[in-house]
């Protein structure tokens, strides 16, 4: 049970840092190098 909510919360925090990143890269346009920073860290790879 325990369990089971704590893998619904890290995916709902998955979510919510891969929107932030996304918001943040539409604001200021960051470069490539930072998305792969990001993936390399674990949050998410995006392939542009």
């Amino acid at each position: 049970m325990l369990l089971e909510a704590l893998f619904k919360l890290r995916l709902l925090l998955s979510c919510l840092l891969i929107l932030f990143i996304e918001e943040q890269y539409q604001r200021e346009k960051i470069h490539c190098e930072s998305f792969f920073l990001f993936g390399k860290n674990g949050a998410f790879v995006q392939s542009v």
